[in-house]
């Protein structure tokens, strides 16, 4: 394999030079094989995508194997926006590797009426799985071409407006929290050594010829750091917001539970029962004529008065 199929060339522009040396060994061999995908000839532009949507979602999901970033830095060695990689987001999320194969098995034995990745890309647009079906049967029976199915998705979408494809899911507030917890750590662990003042005193053994280059890191670094100090402002507020109202949410639990223990199973007496209750009392505690009667007899007699 040639060195321009690993690292890319000088000529093919630095920020994709960039990107690959950002790369780490197991995104680094995702990078490979997709320049060598890109060479084979027996693959189908369906197959080819589909395997890079898969990678896509692979590398998203797999963030403590391949980085945070992967994905975008992949994208960015191969020369390919962010649009694109919404778009194979999208198809993997939508679509199974089952129904791909079945589509490339269609495709081999029925190559005038392809399934197309451009189809797909369309029907990654529409959140119904049962349309979705619907439109791929039709272009397998019918040949239905890319703009047949992208009007026909347009129309779906109007006509029901809550079908339309929705951002990937956001994070749980749990995981939130942890990333924004483990990036904080590394920001912080980065910079040490940075705060000490000592090093503006060696400012003089720079070349004059490297002046200017250090002086446009100085800029790069500038503008950085006021960019995260509104970021970090930012989190700052969402953290505290969020840290208030799970506080808020812990302290009304614990009053929930506390309730329920101290609850009895018995049911509490009545307003009605209490009445009666401090009524047949007072009749005990004054009869007029039983002072010399037995306990039982008066109980009798006040119950007949009640009666």
């Amino acid at each position: 394999m040639s060195n321009k199929q690993t690292t890319l060339s000088n000529t093919e522009g630095a920020d994709r030079q960039l990107a690959v040396k950002k790369m780490n060994t197991a995104t680094l061999a995702k990078h490979k094989s997709w320049q060598t995908m890109s060479m084979q000839s027996n693959k189908t532009e369906l197959a080819n995508n589909w395997q890079k949507a898969l990678d896509v979602k692979e590398l998203e999901e797999k963030p403590d194997k391949y980085s945070d970033h992967a994905a975008t830095l992949l994208f960015d060695a191969n020369d390919m926006d962010r649009h694109t990689l919404r778009l194979y987001r999208n198809v993997a999320r939508y679509f199974t590797d089952k129904e791909i194969q079945n589509y490339l098995k269609h495709n081999e034995a029925n190559p005038f009426t392809p399934v197309r990745w451009t189809h797909l890309i369309y029907l990654s647009n529409v959140n119904d799985d049962a349309f979705r079906k619907k439109m791929i049967k039709g272009i397998k029976a019918e040949g239905w071409s890319c703009n047949t199915v992208s009007k026909e998705c347009d129309e779906f979408t109007k006509i029901n407006p809550d079908s339309a494809n929705r951002p990937a899911q956001r994070l749980k507030p749990t995981n939130a929290m942890k990333k924004i917890a483990k990036h904080s750590k590394e920001l912080v662990t980065s910079l040490v050594g940075i705060e000490d003042d000592a090093f503006v005193d060696r400012l003089d053994s720079i070349k004059p010829a490297d002046i200017d280059k250090t002086l446009e890191h100085v800029e790069n670094a500038e503008q950085m750091l006021n960019t995260l100090e509104q970021s970090l402002q930012e989190r700052r507020a969402i953290i505290t917001s969020t840290k208030e109202k799970l506080i808020q949410r812990k302290t009304l639990l614990a009053s929930k539970t506390k309730g329920k223990k101290s609850l009895s199973g018995k049911a509490p007496p009545s307003d009605a029962e209490i009445s009666k209750s401090n009524s047949f009392s007072q009749d005990l505690a004054a009869p007029e004529d039983v002072d010399s009667k037995p306990v039982k007899k008066v109980i009798k007699k006040v119950l007949r008065k009640k009666a």
